[in-house]
Order: C-alpha cells, then sequence, then structure tokens
C-alpha cells in the first residue's frame, strides 16, 4: 500500500485545524531501526506498519497484554510517586503522581485523635485511589477497544430501550431527553 502524501500550505492549513485526542489498541514488536536505535515496529488496525522510537512508543502506550485486560501489577505500576501528609491530629492526605503526570489526592480522618493511626489512613487512602486508578485505565481500555462513537451508540441504544420500556408500562417519554 502506497502511503498518500497530502501538501497544504501550513499557514493556511493551521487556521482550519482542531485538535483531537484518541485512544487506540494496536500491536507492536521491539525492532532496532536500520541506524541502529531501538524501537518498535507497529501494526495498525488497517494493517499498516511504521516504526516508532523506543522513547517515543513506550511514552504513549501500556502494555495490556494479550487478553486486554487491567491487571493489579498495572494498576500499581502506573503511580510514578507518593506523597503523603498529616494534617492537624486526626487527618491523612494521600497523593499519587500518576505516570503521565495526573495527580490524585484521597483523605481520611477518624472522629477522635486518640484513634488517630496515621498507616491507616495511608492504607485507605491509597486503596481508594488504586481503585479510582482501576476505573480510568479500565475506561482508557474501553475507549481504545470500542471508540467514542461505539459508545455513543451504544448509550443512544439503552436511551431508545428505557423510553420503549416507559412506554410499554403505560408512562410518556421524556420529550426532552437527549437521544
Amino acid at each position: 500500500m502506497d502511503d498518500v502524501k497530502v501538501e497544504v500550505e501550513m499557514d493556511e492549513a493551521q487556521n482550519d485545524w482542531k485538535t483531537y485526542v484518541g485512544c487506540t489498541v494496536l500491536g507492536a514488536t521491539p525492532t532496532i531501526s536500520h541506524d541502529g536505535r531501538p524501537g518498535y515496529s507497529i501494526c495498525c488496525g488497517d494493517g499498516r506498519v511504521y516504526w516508532k522510537p523506543a522513547e517515543d512508543f513506550e511514552a504513549a502506550y501500556m502494555e495490556i497484554g494479550d487478553d486486554a485486560r487491567i491487571t493489579q501489577t498495572m494498576v500499581e505500576d502506573f503511580v510514578a510517586e507518593w506523597d503523603e501528609v498529616n494534617l492537624g491530629e486526626k487527618t491523612t492526605v494521600v497523593c499519587a503522581t500518576l505516570a503521565n503526570g495526573f495527580e490524585i489526592v484521597e483523605s481520611s480522618s477518624c472522629v477522635d485523635p486518640d484513634n488517630y493511626d496515621d498507616e491507616i489512613g495511608v492504607r485507605l487512602c491509597r486503596a481508594r485511589i488504586y481503585d479510582r486508578i482501576w476505573e480510568m485505565l479500565g475506561f482508557m481500555l474501553q475507549q481504545a477497544a470500542s471508540g467514542l462513537e461505539d459508545g455513543v451508540r451504544a448509550a443512544r441504544r439503552m436511551n431508545d430501550d428505557e423510553a420503549a420500556d416507559a412506554m410499554a408500562a403505560g408512562q410518556a417519554a421524556d420529550p426532552t431527553a437527549d437521544y
């Protein structure tokens, strides 16, 4: 397959450009370029194969394995740094800086300062943070697997099913609902 080259005047074209963000699942294998640089050969869903330097690839992609699932190890490894502080006599605040620079903050407190245990506070906060990472990585994997359009279509089908169920039950469908 020949690559199609598009030539545009950048000053003109940039006025019409919009910013997009996406997420995709792809296949890759470590390879060495013709000039000896480490990188990855990447296979796109449409069969195109291209090469990317290892540093760029590893900064943008996370291995999910052949069974395409999030694991406990992946969740734990996504935390780059932990910061923990005590506030007052009975509150613990924990901030996790993730591998992509995003920060998640959780806190825990007790009623009686005599019952305060910093280790328990940190453990509770970290567990909540890990739960949030599970959710975010799960969302990312779902987005990559299904894409935005598939998700929107599924949500519309659910709304249509709910409207049909309401009508069957003799209830009026919400005319203001955004389907």
